[in-house]
């Protein structure tokens, strides 16, 4: 029973786990820049490349999907990486718009599909406790590709980060993807050093992603919902902490 459950959990965990190795500090990058909605809008993209793929009749689990994923995301990636060079002040509503415009074409494309709430539910919320050691590694492949992508360019922020986001997405979906990116960042958004930034982000992460994981299970209730739950609760609570930390130092200093 213990062996069955440990089965079940742990290739999720660890989906978790990778998924937060890298979207702790990309979404550092995201609060600094002020592009909130880029994970949404290059997440979409993504989507949008699966779901194009699958029209198509393209293996699920072949190379192609990955491919026209990955592409998806790369183009946007670009779009937005040509707007913000040309420093266009309306960059975070361009983002906006195009996530919006992209998601509109995904429900259109699937409005003829008798399984299009099947496929969106999988988009938006992933199926994270039915992951597999090939999915792991899958994810990996993609890490690996962002690393050295890094190595040879350490501007190439909105690529890697189209790259990390189509992999994550396949993982976990849409919604824990955002969730990952931005509420560990904003929990540790006023605290001095990058350091401890990426330290509490993780142990908020993790914590939210075990105790998600855990209850869904017992709870029969889906992954992701739960997850997010539980990562808005250690955003709130280590938001409280900080702030009742600085006013004692600035009390103390008085």
């Amino acid at each position: 029973m213990i062996s069955d459950t440990l089965y079940l959990w742990l290739p999720a965990w660890i989906a978790g786990i990778l998924v937060l190795i890298t979207h702790v500090p990309l979404g550092q990058q995201v609060l600094r820049q002020g592009v909130i909605f880029l994970d949404l809008a290059i997440a979409q993209a993504a989507g949008l490349g699966v779901i194009l793929a699958q029209l198509l009749g393209v293996n699920p689990k072949g190379w192609a999907l990955q491919i026209t994923a990955l592409s998806s995301a790369l183009l946007m990636a670009v779009i937005f990486h040509v707007l913000e060079k040309r420093k266009n002040s309306h960059l975070e509503a361009w983002i906006g718009c195009s996530f919006v415009m992209i998601s509109s074409m995904g429900l259109w494309i699937l409005s003829g599909n008798t399984h299009a709430s099947e496929h969106l539910r999988e988009i938006l919320m992933g199926q994270i406790l039915w992951v597999t050691p090939d999915h792991l590694g899958l994810t990996l492949i993609y890490y690996l590709l962002a690393a050295s992508l890094l190595w040879w360019n350490k501007s190439s922020f909105y690529l890697i980060f189209a790259i990390c986001v189509t992999a994550a997405v396949q993982l976990v979906g849409v919604y824990l993807v955002f969730a990952s990116l931005i509420m560990p960042a904003l929990a540790t958004s006023a605290l001095k050093t990058k350091r401890a930034k990426l330290w509490q982000g993780y142990l908020l992460g993790l914590v939210a992603y075990t105790i998600g994981i855990i209850c869904s299970c017992y709870l029969d209730a889906p992954a992701s919902p739960v997850i997010i739950f539980f990562m808005a609760l250690g955003m709130f609570s280590t938001l409280a902490i900080n702030y009742f930390k600085r006013t004692g130092e600035v009390s103390l200093e008085r």
